[in-house]
């Protein structure tokens, strides 16, 4: 996420959010965090109030709350045009394999949002061909020496394996 668009996110969510609080929350050093608020600040993103000699108030301008609405647009957009791709390669994996006479497929990587895009294209597929599906944990779990594993994470392990192996991220970004 852009670190303008996290920190306006935050100070929109708690205006007494300290810098100390930013930082911890957003992964970004003290320095950094007082480096982007004064940048924010000097283009009228944010109002810096003293509200006693050791507290700042943070306060989203209306420039501030234009820019975030039109960031977070941006972030929606590309989040979305990534979700297509990922589900996009991963029918046309799986079309593929079913035309070259494979119809049994194995998740293989962490159970994340990925993972249910995936999941929901072999859903799909499955209800339009004769095709299973399995979730495994190890390659070792695979009964099938023709079934074909779809992963998400480059998994070293799998470089070297007799099986055909697709990466659904490999050609996406």
């Amino acid at each position: 996420m852009d670190k303008e668009l996290q920190m306006l996110s935050h100070i929109s969510q708690n205006e007494r959010v300290t810098q100390r609080q930013l930082a911890k929350t957003s992964g970004l050093s003290l320095g950094s965090i007082n480096a982007l608020l004064q940048s924010m600040t000097n283009k009228g993103y944010i109002q810096v109030q003293t509200v006693n000699a050791r507290t700042l108030r943070y306060v989203l301008t209306p420039l501030g709350k234009e820019v975030k609405a039109q960031k977070t647009y941006e972030e929606v957009v590309i989040s979305f045009q990534m979700i297509s791709k990922v589900r996009s390669m991963t029918k046309q994996i799986v079309y593929e394999q079913i035309e070259k006479g494979y119809n049994r497929f194995y998740l293989y990587g962490e159970h994340d949002e990925v993972y249910k895009l995936v999941k929901m294209s072999l859903i799909e597929a499955k209800r339009l061909h004769q095709v299973t599906y399995a979730e495994i944990d190890s390659v070792d779990d695979m009964n099938d020496a023709d079934g074909i594993i779809i992963t998400w994470h480059n998994k070293d392990e799998l470089v070297s394996l007799p099986y055909l192996v697709f990466n659904v991220l490999s050609d996406v970004v």
